[in-house]
């Protein structure tokens, strides 16, 4: 069938994209429905030929959207984040990596009919798991503090690792002297290492400065940020191979452990790039794969080698490398049965049986349909039961009463800062650096940033944070925060201020703030009036009455909070339970 080339090259992302939603509305990892629909689109429907599409120019495309995928991966590495696991992260990249390696190798070797360099190679490439199949899977399952923040920083660092493995087990199908062997590494070692840090601390350096000394005009910050990445990490390929991913993700785990420089609207659109790089990815990946060659290549023997590559490597690795650790049991099974392999691993194997078969290495094809295979099943296993896995463990986040606020006006200042008085954790939300500023100065801690960047989920990780309440003014604003977070806290746990607007009075479909038909521009001439939020002790549940009689004004009561401190939310139609030994929260006259 003649598709037209324009009509190919939209559907890349008009297909990545529409996966994405899917995922959303059915409440499902993004990258099961980005697989499914690669596949639907490619060797099924025969709509997208990738290859035939970009020609020379896809395993550069896929190298440098990797890249940049990496570098804002580095971004949300915070030093802080793993206190007291940093050794099981470089275990996991070191020793995990090894046991890895040589168990996926061996199981080539036995059970795949494979020569022992293929073996090698192909157990190099299947070590990486990465930011493209980790990330999603952490935004669906909300995993606890020290899991999820291992499994990041795994995911992240491995990749560069995963690389240089990969590289080497490649040119040592053509050395055959050990020695050779092991000179060639370490000084391919040595030589990544230099030159990935290196030039990922002077990308990530002159980024900074590029900030600090205003060189450039704001609206370009972003796309000169994107430039810098894509420059670094050529120079670093063209000098070293493969020491690109490397320092990309340097430069990214510098700039998100500085403080000199603000970098939040740098990471929002890195954060939308991302996204759209990682659904047209993956759509291109199963795209590339014939579907009746794949097929062709399982059999029983493709059974025991995956049952070797998931149930037996991956476990014993994880279990060596966190001995010694805080990790618990329940942790180290999660860990053991996730980790779905990517992007990298799909473009180093192809990339490598391009070039074995170029050299006459016989059945080099095969590095691309068993790399094909470990893919379809552990992002098909991590996808559909890591959800279910993480609760019977119990390593998913515990049930939290803080509150996220969107909005530091002078009402949500106000509220914050009775809750906070209750030992109820508070983080206020907003882009105005004024209210913000006003918000330290009453000691209420608060991000300036918009509350629909991703970047505020990485804030909640050491925040007991488990409400969302959308107080600005901007109604439009509200909507679009309460659909996204309602997907993180639950839909009975995230709420709005009655629409002021008249058209989004007529689709409430979040549960709204206080007394009914309340307004922002209510309650703010309520306080403009005279009114203040104050928090009131209650013996009992009937004094409940006796406080709203004792006003000539109306008294809007907002929170319960009880004595164990948990929070109750007044809101339209629902009334919190009244039990002894509570505080009342209200705007009283």
């Amino acid at each position: 069938m003649n598709i037209p080339v324009l009509f190919e090259f939209s559907t890349m992302f008009v297909a990545g994209l529409f996966a994405q939603w899917v995922s959303w509305r059915m409440r499902l990892p993004a990258i099961l429905p980005l697989l499914l629909i690669g596949l639907l689109v490619g060797p099924v429907l025969g709509i997208l030929h990738p290859d035939r599409l970009m020609g020379d120019l896809l395993f550069p495309f896929v190298s440098l959207s990797v890249a940049i995928i990496l570098f804002e991966g580095g971004l949300s590495l915070k030093i802080k984040d793993i206190h007291g696991l940093g050794n099981v992260v470089w275990n996991l990249n070191t020793i995990g990596v090894l046991v890895n390696w040589v168990i996926i190798a061996i199981s080539a070797y036995l059970f795949l009919d494979m020569t022992g360099s293929l073996s090698t190679i192909l157990g190099a490439i299947l070590v990486v798991t990465g930011p493209t199949v980790i990330g999603p899977l952490l935004k669906h399952v909300r995993l606890d503090t020290d899991l999820g923040s291992t499994l990041r920083w795994e995911s992240i660092i491995i990749d560069p690792v995963g690389a240089v493995i990969a590289v080497l087990a490649f040119e040592w199908v053509f050395l055959s002297e050990v020695g050779a062997m092991v000179s060639y590494s370490v000084v391919f070692l040595l030589m990544t290492l230099l030159v990935g840090v290196g030039l990922g601390l002077l990308g990530g350096g002159f980024i900074m400065m590029l900030l600090k000394r205003g060189w450039a005009p704001a609206y370009l910050h972003s796309s000169l940020t994107l430039a810098t990445v894509m420059a670094v990490f050529v120079v670093s390929n063209f000098i070293q191979l493969e020491s690109g991913l490397l320092s990309v993700t340097v430069m990214g785990l510098i700039l998100a452990n500085q403080n000199q420089v603000k970098i939040q609207h740098i990471l929002r659109f890195k954060e939308d790039v991302t996204l759209l790089l990682i659904s047209v990815l993956f759509v291109m990946l199963a795209a590339r794969i014939s579907f009746y060659d794949l097929v062709g290549y399982t059999s029983w023997n493709t059974l025991f080698f995956l049952i070797g590559v998931v149930f037996v490597a991956r476990p014993l690795g994880v279990f060596l490398c966190t001995i010694g650790s805080r990790l618990t049991w329940r942790h180290k099974v999660f860990m053991s049965l996730t980790a779905p392999r990517g992007i990298i691993a799909a473009s180093i194997g192809s990339l490598f049986a391009l070039k074995l078969s170029q050299y006459g290495i016989a059945d080099a094809e095969q590095l691309v349909f068993f790399t094909f295979i470990v893919i379809f099943f552990t992002v098909a296993q991590s996808g559909l039961f890591a959800g279910y896995l993480a609760k019977w463990l119990g390593v998913t986040r515990p049930h939290f009463y803080g509150v996220l606020i969107a909005g530091s006006n002078a009402l949500s200042r106000s509220i914050a800062t009775q809750l906070i008085n209750q030992k109820i954790d508070v983080l206020l939300v907003d882009t105005n650096q004024q209210s913000i500023n006003e918000a330290r100065v009453h000691g209420i801690p608060c991000i300036e940033a918009s509350i629909l960047d991703d970047s505020i989920l990485d804030e909640l990780e050491d925040r007991k944070i488990g409400r969302f309440l959308a107080v600005t003014s901007n109604d439009d604003l509200n909507v679009l925060a309460v659909r996204k977070y309602r997907s993180v806290f639950g839909r009975n746990k995230v709420y709005r201020l009655f629409p002021q607007d008249v058209t989004h009075q007529q689709h409430l479909e979040i549960t709204t703030l206080f007394s009914a038909g309340m307004t922002y521009t209510q309650l703010v001439n309520y306080m403009i009036s005279g009114y203040s939020v104050v928090a009131i002790h209650l013996n009992t549940g009937e004094q409940l009455n006796d406080i709203l009689e004792q006003y000539d004004a109306p008294v809007i009561p907002l929170f319960f909070v009880s004595k164990n401190y948990e929070l109750y939310i007044f809101s339209e139609g629902n009334s919190p339970p009244r039990l002894p030994d509570m505080t009342l929260i209200a705007l009283v006259p």
